[in-house]
């Protein structure tokens, strides 16, 4: 595949994320991709390699440096920026720091969105319910229909009735 925005030295090095080789001099395989990628760009600037304490720290800098880039004008708020991850289990903490800074963002791969799996869905409809905004925005029913709990509309009328008095 063409990779129309992205420069030789971005696609080595994400060939190198995606095929777990940790040092530069080993050579490239493509044991694990089932395609060639093929930089569009010219050869580009050579990414940095940054060593955190967690996981946490080191997507909080990587959004930082995201929202430094957008406040100098060197990003629009139209550019992409790619973060690559090796893990699924990876997008869950890139997720949370884009979602306390603000930014947009979209996840490829296989990955569900953190905040899109039914669970984390159903445990921020049980929070919404504890405070105000779940009598608005309908949390209070999914709360209580999903998963399947047994209450019927007799049910939830009765419950209603209660919580509105809270």
């Amino acid at each position: 595949s063409s990779y129309p925005s992205s420069t030789a030295n971005v696609v080595k090095s994400a060939r190198r994320v995606i095929n777990g080789t940790e040092k530069q001099n080993q050579p490239l395989t493509n044991d694990h991709t089932p395609q060639t990628m093929k930089p569009m760009r010219g050869i580009g600037t050579t990414p940095r390699i940054i060593s955190h304490a967690n996981s946490c720290t080191e997507v909080d800098w990587v959004t930082d440096q995201i929202l430094t880039l957008l406040h100098s004008q060197t990003l629009t708020p139209h550019s992409s920026v790619a973060i690559i991850y090796r893990a699924n289990s990876q997008s869950h903490p890139v997720e949370e720091s884009c979602v306390r800074r603000s930014l947009k963002y979209v996840l490829r791969g296989n990955a569900p969105a953190f905040y899109n799996r039914a669970e984390i869905k159903d445990c921020l409809c049980f929070l919404r319910v504890l405070g105000s905004e779940g009598r608005k925005e309908g949390a209070l029913d999914r709360s209580m229909r999903t998963p399947t709990q047994g209450f019927g509309d007799g049910s939830m009328k009765e419950f209603q009735h209660y919580h509105s008095f809270l």
